[in-house]
């Protein structure tokens, strides 16, 4: 029966824990919508320029070699080139989300400490209570 009776006198503290576990998660929320929003907008322009870049390239191409017999070699070495693009960016992509830091990282830290403090207070109880 201690145990509750010094749960209920450390519910205060509880509370203002879980409070700033709500903070920090907010926090790390509103760090991660930025960066995220950062990151879709530098990929559209990037998706959108290259895309045009690509395109207007493979014209010029075409348009060079279109009365020659290199015609057909050249549409499928710029749509080899194309495609190992396109493969390399996915592999890149996957490799940075892979390194990316976890949602509510802070969160997990922050909680992995106090719960430790909350075993040692928990387990000196239970040893006061043996003795």
């Amino acid at each position: 029966m201690s145990a509750w009776w010094k749960l209920a006198k450390a519910a205060p503290v509880l509370l203002r824990h879980f409070l700033a576990y709500a903070e920090l998660a907010e926090q790390d929320l509103e760090v991660y919508s930025r960066r995220l929003m950062a990151q879709c907008a530098v990929f559209a322009v990037a998706l959108i320029a290259g895309f045009f870049t690509l395109a207007l390239s493979c014209v010029a191409v075409v348009a060079a070699t279109w009365d020659t017999p290199n015609r057909m070699p050249a549409i499928y070495g710029m749509l080899g080139g194309c495609a190992l693009v396109a493969l390399i960016a996915v592999v890149v992509a996957f490799q940075r989300a892979a390194r990316a830091p976890a949602l509510f990282e802070s969160v997990r830290r922050e909680w992995g400490e106090d719960r430790v403090i909350l075993d040692r207070l928990l387990a000196e109880e239970d040893h006061g209570k043996r003795d």
